[in-house]
C-alpha cells in the first residue's frame, strides 16, 4: 500500500501548501487506485514569483479555494498515512 505524493507551496521557505496531489494505491478490497490533485488558498498570503516560475500556480488560481489545514483532503490523506501506507515522494523531506 503506497502513497506517492508531489506538493506545491507558496514558497520555499515557511511554505504554505497550495497544491496535494497523489496517487494511493488499492488494499484490501479495492480494484482501482485513487487520484487526488487539488489546489488549496494561502489564506491570503502572496505566491513568491520563484515559486510561480516552478509550478506555474497563480493567486487567480487559488482565489476561491479553501486552505490545506482543516481540509477534508489533509483529514483523508493523515488517515491513509495512519492506515499504514508507505508515502514515497522525490523530495520528502520537503513535501512532508
Amino acid at each position: 500500500m503506497f502513497i506517492f505524493l508531489d506538493t506545491e507551496t507558496h514558497a520555499k521557505d515557511s511554505p504554505i501548501l497550495i497544491q496535494l496531489a497523489y496517487i494511493r494505491t488499492p488494499c484490501n478490497h479495492e480494484t482501482e487506485s485513487q487520484t487526488v490533485n487539488e489546489l488549496f488558498s494561502t489564506g491570503g498570503t502572496p505566491i513568491e514569483f520563484g515559486a510561480m516560475a516552478v509550478h506555474h500556480i497563480t493567486e487567480k488560481m487559488i482565489a476561491e479555494k479553501h486552505t490545506f489545514n482543516g481540509s477534508l483532503d489533509r483529514a483523508n490523506l493523515q488517515d491513509r498515512l495512519n492506515d499504514g501506507y508507505i508515502l514515497v515522494a522525490h523530495n520528502a523531506a520537503f513535501d512532508v
